[in-house]
């Protein structure tokens, strides 16, 4: 990249574009008014879940047959944000919030009955289930792919996901007396973002570097600077260029060298690892950072990183 292009991207804002892994799950049903079926992503990333679907099934008493409700498919393209919610609820007039939409029938549910719901992807494999099971018994409609453990023998018009994590079992599970649709239950919050960047220089004996760098969401052969300096900034991070010292401008008219860690490109994963066995003065500081440029882009900084060899 030209000098003065990427001297020009030094001077806009950086990208927030921080991601946790994806993870959807059914998070609320509720058998109130309107029933509903809440959605959670739990990671930082978007996902598309066109074609995706909700299926459910009920039984009234002990002794009689589960009943299967209509499949409910998402239309194409429809996409969960990272740490947001999709539901679905079955009231033409109602609504839990911005995130719910009317899925065009009713869902025969009540305080008392026994409910199943599955959660599948646009392949038809397993992604999430949960069993409402006042009566004891089978989990009849349980993916093969999947695990439950558990009763969860409770009545009650809302159930809810205890947290953000997943033991695939009624211990994950809670009644509740007010359903909290398009938002965090009671007890559940999200993560902090990963960075879109992170950066470690460590050693592992006198003389040794090792340089390891990441990008989240993964950028795979993006080009990137590492800024190296020996100037000790306090707090660490608050040096003049990206939170280290000014010495660390001579990387920027580095070649393009591959594998090197002053400027070179991530690999196909969008990571890159640099290790020199030796060579190191013993004693040396270093406050690390890097940017990487995502065509034109600038992403970053890392975080500064000190290291003493």
């Amino acid at each position: 990249m030209p000098r003065k292009a990427l001297l020009a991207l030094f001077a806009v804002s950086f990208l927030a574009a921080g991601s946790l892994r994806a993870q959807v799950l059914i998070n609320e049903v509720s058998c109130g008014t309107p029933d509903f079926i809440e959605l959670i992503n739990t990671g930082g990333a978007a996902v598309n879940i066109g074609g995706w679907t909700l299926q459910s099934w009920y039984r009234t008493t002990a002794t009689t047959a589960l009943t299967a409700e209509a499949i409910y498919t998402f239309p194409a393209g429809t996409m969960i944000g990272g740490q947001s919610f999709i539901a679905r609820h079955d009231s033409a007039t109602g609504t839990i919030g911005a995130c719910s939409l009317y899925v065009g029938w009713n869902y025969n549910w009540t305080t008392s009955y026994d409910v199943e719901i599955v959660l599948r992807n646009a392949a038809g494999v397993g992604v999430d289930y949960v069993h409402r099971n006042p009566f004891g018994g089978a989990n009849t409609n349980l993916p093969t792919n999947l695990t439950w453990s558990g009763n969860l023998v409770t009545t009650g018009d809302n159930i809810r996901r205890n947290n953000i994590t997943n033991t695939s079992g009624a211990a994950d599970w809670s009644v509740a007396a007010n359903a909290t649709g398009c938002a965090l239950n009671p007890g559940q919050s999200f993560p902090p973002a990963a960075p879109p960047v992170s950066m470690l220089v460590s050693t592992n004996g006198i003389g040794s570097v090792s340089v390891s760098i990441s990008t989240f969401p993964a950028k795979p052969f993006a080009e990137f600077y590492g800024l190296y300096s020996t100037m000790n900034h306090t707090p660490n991070g608050s040096g003049p260029l990206f939170g280290v010292g000014f010495d660390a401008l001579a990387a920027l008219w580095e070649p393009v060298l591959p594998g090197s860690p002053f400027h070179s490109n991530l690999d196909g994963s969008g990571v890159f690892n640099f290790a020199l066995p030796g060579g190191m003065p013993a004693g040396l500081l270093l406050e690390a950072t890097c940017v990487v440029i995502d065509g034109a882009v600038l992403v970053g900084p890392a975080a500064v990183d000190e290291t003493v060899f």
